[in-house]
């Protein structure tokens, strides 16, 4: 569609073309995120039954012989991962699927609007027909008023738009729900598991050792208090 765009006698379209060309990196970013998607389903859901959940129940024994805290947060925490990762590409495709629905159907209509446009436009710029002028095919192509350069690309600059929603709509479905559904898969686990945090045993730790060290300089104000004492008495 960019090619097409730069066939605008005069440069008209270039600005137009340059756009259209940098929504490229927009549709690398969501290319990217459904191959992610594609790889925790082909490799990390057999990796999660494989490795993370054995070694989630084995340390479940192994806090139940021990009764260590520390292994049983571990092996919470390794459960509550599988589960995240098992159920953010299911849960997040339905809700894409819900929300976006009937946006997809204008995304949809853009592209194939975009792509009958560019083949159209490219057979009569190839086409050696002299009976009509190549904005009269054009106008008879789109149905549309198209009389000069002008016109066509205000229309070219509509499809640009229809262009810049439909990407909007498609990163909204393909990476900020998914996103957002494993950012609330996991707090919704973390709550219903009501585990302890690494942070949370950090903190304990530190409070812990906070009071050792104020009771030992307690016992050092003691021991100079009993010094002073004694030089008097």
């Amino acid at each position: 569609m960019s090619f097409v765009i730069t066939l605008l006698p005069d440069d008209w379209g270039t600005p137009l073309a340059d756009t259209l060309a940098d929504l490229n990196k927009y549709l690398v970013a969501m290319l990217g995120m459904i191959f992610f998607e594609n790889l925790l389903l082909s490799h990390g859901v057999p990796l999660i039954f494989r490795f993370l959940i054995p070694i989630a129940f084995i340390l479940f024994i192994a806090y139940l012989i021990t009764q260590k805290e520390i292994i049983k947060t571990i092996a919470t925490k390794l459960m509550a991962l599988s589960l995240v990762v098992l159920l953010v590409v299911p849960c997040g495709t339905a809700i894409s699927d819900w929300l976006c629905s009937s946006s997809m159907n204008y995304v949809n209509e853009t592209v194939t609007m975009a792509e009958d446009g560019s083949n159209k436009v490219e057979e009569i710029t190839e086409s050696s027909s002299a009976d009509k002028s190549f904005y009269d095919k054009v106008s008879g192509i789109f149905n549309t008023a198209i009389g000069g350069v002008k016109d066509l690309f205000n229309y070219y600059k509509g499809i640009v738009g229809k262009f810049i929603n439909a990407i909007a709509i498609m990163l909204v479905a393909y990476c900020v729900i998914p996103v957002l559904t494993f950012i609330f898969l996991f707090w919704i686990l973390n709550q219903l598991f009501q585990f302890n945090s690494f942070r949370d045993n950090g903190a304990s730790i530190r409070s812990e050792a906070h009071k050792i060290l104020v009771q030992m300089q307690k016992n050092e104000s003691n021991e100079e208090a009993e010094s002073r004492k004694s030089l008097f008495f």
